[in-house]
């Protein structure tokens, strides 16, 4: 890969998380994709918070079970020695990833560890104080997060300038958006932040489905979702399907795996871009 030509006028990351509780909704591959693009003209952090590990799968090749030891820790024993570097691999020059570990689905134990909540302000600023470091190291970090509400997903959420979701047309996501936006709020709330819902990318669908698109243009018909969607959006595709099998670097399609996310990253960058100075 080329090294990295654009950087921002200052370096101080972006940060984007991904999220909706529901699973098969696309976010993991969204998070890979969109990184694996971004890193063609920013240098870009992965940060794979889901317990799965399948962000980490994607571009290691390797389970996330492998990461359960020392030599290449995942992200929890990095929680617990308040150092990221520790389980960042660099995939390439503009891109690494921050390992996922499946322990990452017991996080609240963390605020039990009296010595590892010594490190962070408090039980709701772990991720942030384990990313704050990183920073001025990266022009965009992107965090992918596990299909469930709590305090993992709470914690990335403070920690982000900006808060994507991914839509899979259907009534149980579409309940899950309206709680989604709603955790969002009370943190907003809660900790007076100026993170928000920034966009809604809909994601799977299926052409031929009538309930896709009545699902479709409720979304966009509603008074406070319909401006947050894209205008772009993602149906299902073969090639895009065996990103999990055939991963980004070195994959003979990846050309027409990520065609339809292109348009996307444009209005992304479009997004994000007006607020490109960082809250923390």
């Amino acid at each position: 890969m080329a090294k990295t030509t654009n950087t921002l006028k200052k370096r101080n990351a972006i940060i984007i998380t991904i999220g909706i509780q529901k699973g098969g909704a696309g976010k993991t591959v969204a998070s890979c994709v969109f990184s694996y693009l971004i890193s063609k003209e920013y240098k870009v952090l992965l940060v794979d918070a889901d317990p799965q590990g399948n962000s980490t799968e994607t571009f290691t090749g390797k389970a996330v079970r492998t990461y359960r030891n020392t030599e290449t820790p995942g992200i929890m024993t990095a929680f617990l020695n308040n150092d990221a570097h520790m389980a960042i691999e660099e995939i390439t020059p503009s891109l690494h990833v921050l390992r996922g570990d499946e322990r990452s689905g017991y996080f609240t134990n963390l605020f039990s560890d009296p010595e590892t909540m010594a490190h962070y302000k408090n039980r709701d600023y772990l991720v942030e104080g384990l990313l704050k470091p990183l920073k001025l190291e990266y022009d965009f970090i992107i965090i992918d997060t596990g299909p469930m509400l709590g305090d993992l997903l709470t914690n990335c959420i403070i920690a982000s300038d900006h808060v994507i979701t991914m839509y899979e047309p259907s009534k149980y996501c579409a309940s899950a958006l309206l709680s989604f936006d709603e955790n969002i709020q009370e943190v907003k709330h809660r900790l007076n932040l100026d993170v928000d819902l920034t966009g809604i990318v809909i994601s799977l669908i299926d052409a031929r489905r009538v309930d896709n698109r009545e699902h479709i243009e409720v979304l966009r018909g509603d008074n406070y979702f319909g401006p947050k969607c894209f205008n772009n959006f993602i149906s299902r595709s073969a090639a895009a399907g065996r990103i999990s099998s055939n991963g980004l670097i070195g994959n003979p399609e990846v050309r027409q795996a990520v065609k339809q996310y292109i348009p996307i990253l444009k209005e992304l960058y479009e997004r994000v871009n007006t607020k490109t100075t960082s809250k923390h």
